[in-house]
């Protein structure tokens, strides 16, 4: 037998494991990781350090993924731990490191990854099912930073409502695109995710992505969607539209005041505050560079302009506008426009399109480690052919 044959093996299985922490950091960042009630990010170092320690033993030193797994260890850990106005500017830094630790994890084995997001798909519909049935009680010991209260939607496994579903309609889009079987079930447990978390933030662009991806590719599924339609309206009228759920008082409002369903959602309302503020201020200014902490008092004016009430802290959490062209102007803007060029011309789906630039321009944070998946399978190369130069 050949003396290289175990040496690889274990190699492989060293990747794989690397392959599946990475995804459950990504689709399940905020489960408790120890008893100090901690996101699982701050604690992912340890287990990234133990893998590359044994990738070593294993020979393992020239390859590129021991180095990438003890740095993805280290930005997991500063990113988790270290705070200030400075460390915005570190941050970026990570965000992109992330992204190519990922890029060159995934492609590794790419049926892995499809199976731990059907697997997370699955765990994320018994956590809402578990919820539904015996109360927030039983998911509260496992999952910190928990924003709930009985007027908002379904949490699962997520921190609050809308996180639940934008990381079930994160979901949805990995599993169109990576290779596996069965996909349309898992799917179909993803979108009722996506409907339990009672979030116009993840419904309303759900049902936008779904309209193009049933009109542009399967029109097969209008009928499927018709019905899911129904079977909701149907259940809604024989609950007499008292129903505990607020997904039942999004249908109620639907048939009442359709417009106000975005109007009177704070989440939305944070989401479009912090997309197009930062983008505002910087048109206004010119595209020059800023300071971090200049933000929350400049968006204070926009605030007032637009007549809107978010949520005060801006700086912290915030999308693309806020970490690359509101702080870095020109420069962001540049790398913002030529990553939305290659990418719009690529080999991918238009809906996926379309929901990838959802996620860059209304998603609260750009360094969710979901972001960071769904981006870095963005940038896979067989999608890119038709552009030679480029080389990920």
């Amino acid at each position: 037998m050949d003396n290289t044959a175990p040496q690889y093996f274990l190699n492989r299985v060293v990747t794989n494991i690397s392959i599946v922490l990475l995804m459950l950091v990504s689709l399940f960042p905020y489960l408790k990781s120890s008893p100090l009630t901690s996101d699982v990010q701050a604690h992912v170092f340890i287990i990234f350090s133990v893998l590359f320690l044994v990738a070593l033993l294993l020979g393992n030193r020239g390859r590129r993924e021991c180095l990438l797994i003890l740095l993805g260890g280290v930005a997991a850990l500063l990113t988790a731990v270290l705070d200030g106005a400075m460390f915005d500017y570190i941050r970026i830094v990570f965000f992109f490191l992330m992204i190519y630790i990922t890029l060159a994890l995934l492609p590794k084995n790419l049926e892995l990854a499809y199976k731990v997001v059907a697997v997370s798909v699955v765990v994320y519909f018994l956590g809402s099912i578990a919820q539904l049935i015996l109360g927030m009680s039983v998911l509260e010991p496992f999952v910190s930073n928990l924003r709930f209260s009985d007027s908002r939607g379904l949490t699962s496994f997520a921190s609050e409502p809308s996180f639940l579903g934008l990381v079930s309609l994160c979901q949805l889009l990995l599993l169109e695109i990576l290779p596996g079987k069965m996909k349309r079930y898992f799917q179909f447990l993803g979108f009722l995710n996506v409907l339990f978390c009672a979030s116009m933030t993840a419904i309303f662009p759900a049902f936008v992505i779904l309209f193009f991806y049933i009109v542009l590719h399967k029109k097969k599924y209008f009928i499927g969607l018709l019905l899911l339609l129904f079977m909701m309206l149907g259940v809604f009228f024989l609950k007499g539209g008292y129903g505990d759920l607020r997904v039942f008082m999004l249908l109620e409002q639907l048939l009442v005041d359709p417009l106000g369903l975005l109007s009177s959602d704070l989440s939305v309302i944070n989401r479009f505050v912090r997309s197009f503020g930062p983008l505002y201020l910087a048109i206004v200014d010119g595209f020059g560079f800023h300071f971090f902490n200049t933000l929350d008092t400049d968006l204070n004016r926009i605030i007032i302009l637009w007549g809107v009430n978010p949520d005060a802290e801006i700086t912290r959490l915030s999308n693309i506008m806020t970490y690359l062209i509101y702080p870095y102007g020109l420069f962001g803007l540049f790398v913002v426009v030529c990553y939305l060029f290659f990418f719009l011309l690529s080999a991918f789906p238009s809906y996926f399109k379309l929901a990838v630039v959802f996620f860059l321009i209304a998603n609260i944070s750009i360094i969710t480690p979901y972001v960071l998946l769904l981006l870095s399978i963005t940038m896979q190369v067989k999608y890119y052919k038709n552009f030679k130069f480029l080389r990920f």
